[in-house]
């Protein structure tokens, strides 16, 4: 469990993916994220999972190496009368780290 912000975050499984649950004050959200990227793949609707096409589906893209850059791209909706569809290009570069360590495996996650 962690905390960024007001955001509290909580992995509750690990099986094929990881189940990563969000808590704002705005709410909760649930998303299954790839296990060696961490990517989020699908969010989980009322009843199903559904693919997640939203910002941020490849915040973390790992392995991160400095100088890693990679792009991607979301799309919103249309919300309200006259509002228009918007695409929204992501770019993300990988600046700098600190050594990082895992208590649990003693492994190195960031050089």
């Amino acid at each position: 469990m962690g905390f960024i912000d007001d955001t509290m975050i909580t992995v509750v499984n690990a099986d094929q993916g990881y189940t990563v649950k969000y808590l704002t004050s705005r709410g909760e959200v649930t998303f299954i994220c790839d296990k060696t990227s961490l990517n989020r793949l699908y969010y989980m609707g009322r009843d199903k999972q559904v693919k997640y096409e939203g910002r941020n589906k490849r915040l973390f893209n790992f392995p991160l190496n400095i100088g890693k850059t990679w792009k991607d791209q979301y799309i919103t909706k249309p919300t309200a009368l006259g509002s228009q569809e918007m695409t929204y290009l992501e770019t993300f570069t990988v600046l700098g780290g600190k050594r990082s360590w895992s208590r649990q495996e003693n492994s190195k996650l960031l050089n």
